[in-house]
C-alpha cells in the first residue's frame, strides 16, 4: 500500500509539471478507485480514494466521493478482518476519524462487530494460551510423577533384591544350622553307642566275674561239704550236711549281692560327680585357640624364671618354722580329703598340689617356699565345703546353680582361720584368684596380667592340666602332649613360663 501511495504521489507531481489540472486528476483517481473497487482490489481502491479525499479535504468532500469512499471503506474493512490484517485496520480507523463524513451506520456496525470479534479472538487466544499452559503444566506434572514412580519402582526393586538376598542368607544359615544339628546328633549317637559298648563290655565282665565267682563258690561248697562229712562222723549233735551247706550257701550269696550293690552304688556316684565336673567345665567361657609354636625350656635353664618369684610375703629366713609348716600341711591335707570327698574327685587336689610343688621348685623357689605353695594348693577349693553338697550330685547345672558354684573362691576366704598370719596372704591369693585369667575373662574380679599373683596363676594352670589328663566318664582322657598343646595355644589365659615348667616336670 505504501508503494501505491508513492506511485500516486509521483504521478501527481508529474501531472502538475505536465500541466494537467487538479480537476482532471481528481476525476482520474475517482475512476481508478471505482475500477479497482469493481474488481475487488480493495487495497488499490482504498489508496486511490484516499488520494481523492486528500485533494478535496475533509470539509469539501463531494457526494460522489463520500458514496464511493463509504463503499470502499466498508468492503475494505471486511476484507481486512477476513484476512486478519488488524494493523492496517487500525490505520483505516484513524482515516475514518479524519473524514467523519464517510463514516456510515453500517461501517460503525461493522467496526463494532469487528471489535467484538477481535475481543473474542483475543479471549480465545488467551484461553488457548491458558489451555496450552495447563497442558504443559500437566505434561510436566505427569513427567515428574513418572520420574518419582520410576524412582519408587527402582527402590521397590532394590528392596525386593535385598529381601531376596536376606531370604537366601536366611536359608543358607538355616541350612548350616541344620547341618550343625545333624552333626551334633551324629556325635550324640556316637557317644550313646560308645557308652552302650562300654556298658555291654562291663556287663560281659560282670557276667564273667559272676561265673568265676560261682565256680569258686561251688568248689568252696564241695570242699566244705567234704570237711563237714568228715567231722559229722565224730560229733553226734552236729547238723546235717545239707542244712550246713544251705546255711553257708545262703550266707555266701548274701555277701555277693551286698558287694555288687556297693559296687553299683559307687559307680553311679562316680559317674554323677564326673558329669558334674564335665558340666562345670562346659560352662567356662569358650576362647578362641591361637596356634603358636610349642617351646620347652631345658631343665637346667632356670635363670630366666626367677623373675616370676612370688613377692616376698613369707617370714624372713630366721623366722622360718619348719615344724609349723608340717602342722599346717597336715591341717591342709585333712581339708583336701574333705574337699575331694564332697566333690568325689579322687585325689584331684592332691595331684594339683603335688604339681604346684614340683613347678615351684623348677622355677627357682626353695623347699620352704614350695611347701607353703603346696599347703595353699591343698585348700584352693576349700570354699566348696560351704556349698550345698547336692550341687555336686547334679547332672545338669542351671545358670543359677552355676552362679552359686562360682562363689566358692570368696566363701573360701572365710574358712582359713587355721592358717598362721604370716602365710594368710599366700592362701588368700591362691583361694580367691585361682580362676582369674590373664586376658580378664576369669572370675570373680576379671583381673588381667600381672594383677594376678603367681600362686593363683600356678594353681590355675596346674588344675587345668590335671583336669585334661585325668579320666572322666564324660570325656576322653588326654595324653600329656595333647593337654600341653591345648594349654600352649591359650597363652592369653595361662602364664607361658608356668606352662613351660609344667611341660618339663611332668
Amino acid at each position: 500500500m505504501i508503494r501505491n501511495r508513492v506511485i500516486l504521489t509521483g504521478f501527481l507531481f508529474f501531472a502538475m509539471y505536465t500541466g494537467i489540472n487538479a480537476q482532471s486528476l481528481e476525476e482520474t483517481y475517482l475512476i481508478n478507485a471505482r475500477n479497482y473497487f469493481a474488481i475487488n482490489d480493495y487495497p488499490k481502491a482504498y489508496d486511490y480514494i484516499n488520494f481523492v479525499l486528500k485533494l478535496q479535504g475533509p470539509d469539501e468532500l463531494t457526494d460522489t466521493s463520500i458514496t464511493l469512499a463509504e463503499n470502499i471503506y466498508f468492503d475494505y474493512i471486511g476484507d481486512l478482518v477476513s484476512n486478519r490484517k488488524l494493523e492496517i485496520l487500525d490505520q483505516v480507523k484513524l482515516n475514518l476519524l479524519h473524514y467523519p463524513a464517510i463514516r456510515s451506520e453500517r461501517i460503525d456496525q461493522l467496526l463494532k462487530q469487528t471489535e467484538e470479534q477481535i475481543a473474542l479472538e483475543k479471549q480465545r487466544q488467551i484461553e488457548e494460551e491458558q489451555r496450552r499452559q495447563r497442558i504443559e503444566e500437566e505434561r510436566e506434572k505427569a513427567a515428574e510423577q513418572a520420574k518419582w514412580r520410576l524412582l519408587e519402582l527402582e527402590e521397590e526393586k532394590a528392596q525386593a533384591q535385598e529381601q531376596a538376598r536376606l531370604k537366601s542368607l536366611e536359608i543358607e544359615n538355616q541350612h548350616k544350622l541344620n547341618e550343625q544339628m545333624l552333626e551334633m546328633k551324629r556325635l550324640e549317637l556316637e557317644e550313646l553307642a560308645r557308652r552302650e559298648a562300654l556298658r555291654q563290655q562291663e556287663l560281659k565282665q560282670e557276667a564273667q566275674a559272676e561265673a568265676s565267682t560261682k565256680e569258686e563258690r561251688d568248689q568252696f561248697n564241695r570242699t566244705l561239704l567234704a570237711l563237714i562229712a568228715q567231722s559229722s562222723q565224730k560229733e553226734d549233735r552236729s547238723l546235717s550236711p545239707a542244712a550246713i551247706a544251705g546255711i553257708i550257701t545262703g550266707g555266701v550269696l548274701f555277701l555277693i549281692v551286698l558287694v555288687i550293690l556297693v559296687i553299683v552304688f559307687m559307680r553311679n556316684s562316680q559317674q554323677q560327680q564326673q558329669f558334674f565336673e564335665y558340666t562345670l567345665h562346659q560352662n567356662q567361657p569358650v576362647r578362641e585357640v591361637i596356634s603358636i609354636p610349642m617351646f620347652t625350656a631345658p631343665a637346667s635353664d632356670k635363670a630366666h624364671m626367677i623373675e616370676h618369684r612370688q613377692e616376698r610375703m613369707l617370714p624372713p629366713p630366721v623366722d622360718r618354722d619348719m615344724e609349723g609348716i608340717k602342722v599346717l600341711l597336715e591341717d591342709c591335707r585333712n581339708y583336701a580329703f574333705k574337699i575331694d570327698a564332697i566333690t568325689d574327685r579322687k585325689n584331684t587336689i592332691m595331684n594339683v598340689a603335688e604339681l604346684v610343688f614340683k613347678v615351684s621348685k623348677y622355677m627357682g623357689y626353695n623347699d620352704y617356699e614350695a611347701m607353703v605353695f603346696l599347703a595353699a594348693a591343698l585348700v584352693y577349693d576349700i570354699g566348696f565345703l560351704a556349698l550345698d553338697p547336692s550341687l555336686f550330685q547334679t547332672n545338669n547345672l542351671t545358670e543359677e546353680q552355676y552362679g552359686i558354684i562360682k562363689t566358692h573362691p570368696k566363701r573360701g576366704l572365710e574358712m582359713i582361720d587355721f592358717v598362721n598370719p604370716e602365710y594368710k596372704q599366700i592362701f588368700r591369693e591362691g583361694i580367691l584368684k585361682h580362676h582369674e585369667a590373664l586376658d580378664g575373662s576369669g572370675y570373680p574380679s576379671g583381673l588381667t596380667g600381672e594383677d594376678i599373683p603367681f600362686i593363683a596363676r600356678l594353681i590355675h594352670a596346674a588344675e587345668s592340666y590335671e583336669a585334661m589328663t585325668s579320666y572322666r566318664e564324660f570325656k576322653e582322657i588326654m595324653t600329656k602332649t595333647e593337654a600341653m598343646n591345648i594349654l600352649f595355644k591359650q597363652t592369653e589365659i595361662y602364664d607361658i613360663e608356668i606352662l613351660k615348667a609344667i611341660d618339663n616336670v611332668t
